[in-house]
């Protein structure tokens, strides 16, 4: 997308200002952000990011940029950490596919060796903040319609050769057991929360980020995720560490923990080959998946 509709969007949305400069983003591989910086009158000058969702996200959720919008204005309203939702459009003028308008947020997702454990505590923190938020929350009406634990992609989907033997054992144990057992009231998930999504400044957590697959459901089905994306990051310590924390901070037992430890493992091995990592990377994060299942499977 050339710089010409973005400047027709400052136009827009910030008339008698003018676009600097448009540059795409890092990461999200599902959604394109795009930062814009803009001078207003006077010389000063601020940014902000357009949020346009990828195809897939539309065809699993036509509305989903409407959606992302709606949630970020109920989430700042919450004081969580969030970008500004500012504009949602998707009437085609100016982009050809529905976008929204965020504030930019300043900061990293890398965080220093020795800031890992404070941040790690920080991020069960907000994780246990947001599933507070219920489902019953008028608020979150429109996000009723997604089904967090659809089996479809499950049995559709398999994972490589290399991998067939890991895919059948937890299968073989998920299909005990389904459907998994609920930790708790439905609450309202990120979908996605894992290190990549989370802003720092220093130790402050800037912005929790990148809320397209937001759902309702179990709180297992946010807790399971991370835990393993924290072990591929930050390693085992602080997988513990976040679990010990969010458990401290929420009071639930976690008794059905290692069962969706097993679904969203099974969900990683499904997907690892098509994330174009590196051979070496791929086959660290494998050897780690692997010990994450046996520890899950110890635990049933």
């Amino acid at each position: 997308m050339g710089q010409e509709a973005y400047a027709r969007l400052v136009a827009r949305f910030h008339p008698g200002c003018r676009l600097i400069r448009a540059w795409r983003l890092t990461g999200g591989a599902s959604a394109e952000s795009i930062a814009l910086e803009i001078e207003a009158p006077g010389g000063r000058s601020f940014r902000r990011v357009v949020r346009r969702h990828g195809e897939g996200d539309r065809a699993v959720n036509p509305a989903v940029a409407l959606d992302e919008y709606r949630l970020l204005q109920v989430l700042r309203a919450e004081g969580f950490a969030v970008p500004a939702a500012y504009e949602h459009d998707d009437s085609g003028r100016i982009l050809s596919t529905p976008y929204i308008v965020t504030g930019f947020v300043e900061g990293t997702a890398e965080v220093a060796l020795a800031s890992r454990p404070f941040c790690t505590e920080r991020a069960a923190a907000e994780l246990a903040h947001l599933h507070r938020l219920k489902a019953r929350d008028p608020r979150l009406a429109f996000l009723a319609r997604r089904d967090p634990l659809s089996t479809r992609e499950l049995a559709e989907e398999r994972a490589a050769d290399a991998d067939w033997d890991v895919e059948q054992v937890i299968r073989q144990a998920l299909e005990r057991r389904w459907p998994l057992p609920a930790e708790g009231e439905a609450v309202l998930l990120h979908g996605d929360f894992w290190p990549g999504n989370l802003l720092w400044q220093g130790e402050r957590l800037a912005a929790v980020i990148d809320w397209e697959d937001a759902c309702l459901g179990d709180p297992l089905v946010d807790l399971g995720p991370a835990r393993l994306e924290l072990l591929w990051a930050w390693g085992e310590a602080a997988v513990e560490s976040f679990t010990a924390h969010y458990r401290a901070l929420t009071g639930r037992p976690l008794a059905a923990l290692a069962l969706y430890d097993l679904w969203c493992a099974l969900r990683a091995l499904l997907r690892l080959p098509g994330w174009g990592l590196p051979a070496a990377e791929q086959a660290e994060k494998r050897l780690l998946l692997r010990g994450f299942v046996d520890a899950a499977l110890t635990a049933l």
